[in-house]
């Protein structure tokens, strides 16, 4: 189904019952929400790990579903990737276990965005994610595309680990059944079919 996502920290309320509330006033379900944070740095993992659980319970305050997890590299903004070395790789790998635990404790499906200017943009980083965790993706065919990967060489060893797809512009179109489905090299009914 579509619906609304809850944008960056502070776009809700986060007294606990306060975001349900503001949401059944505006309107439609809050489904998801985007919970960036920097989970491969031991020395900050921790105070990551607080302001991931400060998002999980204003999402499950909300009613949302799913908790969109970006891996941020640490730098302001979206616009550069980092290579993570085997010890920030375990910590990262650590962090995302501990951020599902996060999203179980607050009754929230964790999903992995890999997303341009994180730290999962390209397709040996999707892929080395898919070996190595068990965490669910969020699907964009965007920012794959942006970070290299082709999304249907990513959508078919990942079918069983999608957990949530953004439909974005063109996508949103072919959800739809429209013009857009059979357009392009991303519309759903091809994802669909991987």
């Amino acid at each position: 189904r579509a619906a609304p996502a809850r944008g960056p920290r502070g776009s809700l309320a986060t007294a606990p019952a306060a975001p349900r509330a503001q949401r059944a006033a505006d309107g439609p379900t809050l489904v998801c929400g985007f919970g960036p944070a920097g989970v491969h740095r031991a020395s900050m993992l921790d105070s990551q790990l607080r302001l991931v659980e400060e998002s999980a319970r204003t999402l499950a305050g909300a009613g949302a579903e799913v908790l969109v997890l970006a891996a941020e590299t640490g730098s302001v903004g979206y616009e550069s990737s980092l290579a993570l070395d085997s010890e920030e790789w375990e910590t990262f790998r650590r962090g995302v276990a501990a951020v599902e635990d996060i999203g179980r404790r607050n009754g929230l499906i964790v999903a992995l965005h890999p997303h341009y200017g994180t730290l999962i943009e390209s397709d040996a980083q999707v892929r080395r994610l898919l070996e190595t965790t068990s965490v669910p993706l969020c699907l964009e065919t965007g920012h794959l595309l942006v970070g290299g990967a082709d999304p249907f060489q990513i959508a078919k060893p990942a079918a069983g680990r999608i957990g949530h797809q953004h439909l974005n512009g063109r996508e949103a179109g072919a959800a739809r059944g429209g013009p857009a489905a059979a357009r392009g090299p991303c519309g759903t009914r091809r994802a669909r079919a991987a």
